[in-house]
């Protein structure tokens, strides 16, 4: 049987972590094994983990996984919008050790990639919180909750069954 990214959403909804790792190990070995992606693999062993509270792990495979992805930069938006995932896991993995310059420099990647997600600009401004850099944390909070009602906006403008007033 060829394990799939449903199977391991449908473990993950169910809180079952430690079965996501214990299928995704022995893959890290055979990839070929599954139709997911490496960085992917390791992306998901890595939020078991974090999820499990297991935040040492899940930095070593977070980082695994980044270490994975292809030129990131150069990707589609679709693609820099998954990766930037990958790096904000990383961030907030490295946040919640108190790895605050190694979250920074994640997060930051995250909004380099994908700078329309309200949630980059808020683990980044609580990164920064924690460093007592008050300033900066409110900026990066401000620009979380614009780009936050600017996407409430484009859903109201984007439906059919919007009404203008």
């Amino acid at each position: 049987m060829t394990i799939n990214v449903e199977d391991i959403e449908k473990l993950f909804s169910q809180k079952k972590f430690e079965d996501v790792s214990n299928i995704l190990l022995p893959l890290v070995h055979h990839p070929e094994k599954t139709n997911i992606p490496l960085w992917n693999i390791f992306y998901l062993i890595g939020q078991s983990y974090r999820f499990k509270e297991d935040l040492h792990n899940a930095v070593v495979y977070l980082g695994k996984s980044v270490d994975e992805l292809e030129d990131p930069l150069k990707q589609t938006i679709d693609i820099k919008k998954e990766y930037a995932g990958v790096y904000k896991a990383l961030g907030i993995a490295h946040q919640l050790l108190g790895n605050y310059d190694e979250s920074i420099k994640a997060l930051s990647t995250a909004i380099d990639l994908y700078d329309k997600s309200p949630s980059h600009w808020n683990s980044l401004a609580i990164t920064q919180r924690l460093m007592k850099q008050y300033d900066k944390s409110e900026k990066n909070n401000e620009s979380a909750l614009k780009i936050y009602f600017r996407n409430i906006i484009n859903k109201f403008n984007n439906s059919k069954n919007s009404i203008y007033y």
